[in-house]
């Protein structure tokens, strides 16, 4: 409980919030204890491997490599079930089934923890302020009984957060996938193209968009791209914070895979992705369990370095993302260092920077 709590005034001080708002949000977590104890303590940080319920059988689910088109086969596969979580929170005006006028273009959709308030404040304040009514972003979160009134009052204030009652945590983040595939394809089947990233990525929104419209104009099927790892193993080690028992995989290298913290595709694949998962091994690590449902749907994965896995603060104008930009003060300073630098490439998107 203690160590938690110095971790969220960490993240509220770095953010810029001041004392008054700090205490405020003690306050907040203090009337919480009582909603923290009754969390049940077996789920607390599990795999998805275990957020599970009863035991049934699915009919295995093929594909053709050229139409993509799904076929019943006669072959029984047992799995085990995925446990149905309830939204506590779901966007306003995001889309047109939530009230907006249209479905937007483009879906950014963060991945969010849920006690990083400031890298939130931080995103919205730099590259999600973005001038484009056919651009949307929200972020997923799981469920914190520490912080869910101050949760309660940050969707009140931005309608912005997709928020199931599964308990956020690391070992969980497969379950955020799956929600945020969930909610764009049922909320916003008419959008183009989502966009996965993580909250502590720097987002070069105009490059993204110039990647996309390449291949718009290329007319891809099925585009999912980003930053690609082929021939990766497993970790056997049971102390290691990936291990993955030959049990639960029992091949001796992953499947090719997209770094999860950023990358981009299609609706149609998103769709897909959506509909193949029930008949999927549950897997805790999301970007390997993304990349073997995209095999077992014959998907082509585009490698793309621009999506960086590390933050080179010399090539941020070039990049599409970039992971671990540090602190959300880092982010600000980063973000008006860039824009001031590249006036022309974020002009038309954010207008013109106060250098």
């Amino acid at each position: 409980m203690v160590k938690n709590v110095i971790i969220l005034v960490k993240q509220i001080l770095k953010s810029g919030f001041t004392i008054l708002v700090t205490l405020f949000v003690l306050h907040l977590i203090w009337n919480s204890t009582a909603d923290t104890e009754k969390v049940n303590k077996r789920d607390m940080r599990k795999p998805i491997s275990m957020a599970v319920t009863e035991t049934v059988t699915f009919e295995s689910v093929t594909t053709t490599e050229d139409t993509f088109t799904t076929e019943k086969t006669t072959e029984k596969v047992t799995y085990t079930k995925y446990q149905t979580f309830k939204y506590i929170h779901l966007p306003l005006k995001i889309c047109e089934l939530d009230g907006g006028q249209f479905d937007p273009f483009l879906l950014i959709v963060v991945k969010s923890s849920a006690l990083q308030i400031g890298n939130r404040e931080a995103i919205r304040s730099t590259w999600a302020k973005f001038n484009n009514p056919n651009i949307k972003l929200v972020f997923l979160l799981g469920y914190s009984p520490l912080i869910k009134q101050y949760i309660n009052m940050e969707y009140n204030l931005y309608k912005d957060i997709v928020q199931q009652n599964f308990l956020d945590d690391y070992f969980n983040n497969t379950l955020k996938t799956i929600m945020g595939l969930d909610w764009t394809v049922t909320h916003c089947p008419k959008s183009k193209f989502v966009f996965f990233v993580d909250d502590d990525y720097f987002v070069n929104l105009p490059k993204v968009l110039n990647y996309i419209d390449y291949h718009v104009r290329k007319q891809t099927k099925y585009l999912i791209a980003g930053h690609k790892y082929t021939g990766a193993v497993p970790k056997r080690k049971t102390g290691s914070k990936w291990y993955v028992s030959w049990q639960d995989y029992p091949e001796k290298r992953w499947p090719p895979y997209l770094s999860g913290g950023s990358m981009i595709m299609a609706m149609s694949v998103a769709k897909l992705l959506k509909e193949q998962i029930p008949y999927t091994k549950p897997l805790f690590i999301d970007d390997v369990f993304l990349g073997i449902v995209a095999k077992s749907l014959n998907i082509e994965l585009w490698n793309e370095r621009k999506f960086s896995v590390s933050f080179v603060p010399d090539r941020l104008g070039s990049l599409f993302s970039a992971h671990r930009y540090g602190s959300p003060k880092n982010l600000i300073s980063e973000w008006k260092r860039v824009r001031c630098n590249h006036k022309n490439l974020f002009q038309k998107l954010y207008g013109s920077p106060d250098c």
